[in-house]
């Protein structure tokens, strides 16, 4: 089902095979497809203010955006995303399912391996911090360059980006209550043009307790 929603990247819309197919259908009839564009995006949750603006920026880019959309579409959809910094270009990114393995902190080890063939090795260390707190850490350790991280969430509608580069780590934490919530924990990496893109997401955190470290080895992508 899709998806429309902002964060510091850009304004971003998430579609499923169907829907991916079905805005390919649109883009590739005969004629003015405005129309029948427009009405597409506001069917899935785009704002009516804009509305002009993401159906723009397809059309003026039609000669490439169908092929890659294409090209993205991997068989669960794609992720379009319009960077604030350029308002007149919709990215298209490959959408990979959302979750992945929702016992990891229960399990306490192991590894992450998706559909894109990134490997995230994951490790609970319990009791060993804070007993008022959870910390989730992200280490940075697969040759490419690219900066990884992943979005934490307090589950009450609060997000924060934590990003590791290349050789690096990062780390923030919730208060203990907050893994309670249900939320999902979303990582992601740079993707075409440098846009950043979500890779797979988990959830699992009720399985966390006071004074545990959740760290994130992202090896390979």
């Amino acid at each position: 089902m899709a998806s429309v929603r902002e964060d510091w990247t850009g304004l971003i819309i998430e579609l499923d095979h169907a829907e991916t197919e079905d805005l390919l259908a649109i883009l590739t009839v005969a004629g003015d497809v405005t129309p029948r564009l427009s009405g597409f995006l506001g069917l899935i949750g785009v704002g009516a203010a804009v509305v002009p603006v993401i159906a723009a920026a397809i059309l003026v880019h039609l000669a490439w955006e169908i092929p890659a959309i294409k090209r993205m579409d991997e068989g669960n959809g794609v992720i379009l995303t319009m960077p604030w910094l350029t308002p007149g270009v919709l990215i298209p990114a490959t959408r990979y399912p959302r979750d992945v393995n929702q016992n990891w902190a229960a399990i306490g080890s192991g590894t992450f391996v998706v559909q894109s063939g990134d490997r995230v090795d994951y490790h609970v260390d319990r009791g060993v911090g804070d007993p008022a707190t959870v910390v989730f850490r992200i280490v940075n350790v697969s040759p490419k360059g690219w900066d990884k991280g992943f979005t934490l969430r307090d589950g009450l509608g609060n997000e924060w980006p934590v990003r590791a580069g290349h050789a690096g780590a990062n780390e923030n934490s919730l208060w203990a209550e907050q893994t309670q919530n249900g939320q999902l924990i979303t990582f992601a990496k740079p993707g075409f043009l440098a846009v950043w893109r979500d890779v797979f997401s988990v959830g699992g955190l009720a399985a966390l307790k006071g004074g545990d470290r959740a760290t994130f080895t992202w090896l390979t992508d």
